[in-house]
């Protein structure tokens, strides 16, 4: 992800943790997919895909849909390591200057972006249905 979304001079980025379930979704299909977003709580790991108590509505109906299903750390709020938050230190007074819903919103629809090209996904075929945040 882009550390920020809004300067074009800021070239800095950093890797955003996310988690797929993938068991009962078939390549090519109009299936849906479920994005879980991590939020204030605790931070996400594998287990939110596949036994969530963020999403756990979407993790039951993976089967039934044959959904592709996502979940996504938040910037700040996941960081279960720091090579998984925006900035390196977060004891620094200045290391909550990307910390907004703004730029929340663009490392989602940067996601949606990214994951709809790796995966094929087509924009009306395969609808996105989101969780949390």
């Amino acid at each position: 992800q882009q550390q920020n979304h809004f300067d074009p001079d800021n070239y800095n980025t950093w890797r955003q943790a996310y988690y797929v379930n993938d068991t009962f979704w078939k390549p090519g299909s109009d299936a849906p997919v479920f994005l879980c977003v991590g939020g204030e709580g605790p931070a996400l790991d594998g287990s939110a895909v596949r036994d969530s108590v963020h999403c756990n509505i979407a993790v039951e109906w993976l089967k039934s849909k044959e959904a592709l299903m996502f979940a996504l750390e938040h910037r700040y709020y996941g960081c279960h390591n720091m090579s998984a938050c925006p900035v390196s230190d977060l004891t620094r007074p200045d290391s909550l200057n990307f910390l907004s819903s703004r730029q929340a919103i663009e490392d989602i629809a940067s996601f949606v972006s990214a994951m709809n090209y790796k995966y094929q996904l087509v924009s009306g075929r395969n609808k996105w249905i989101t969780w949390g945040g």
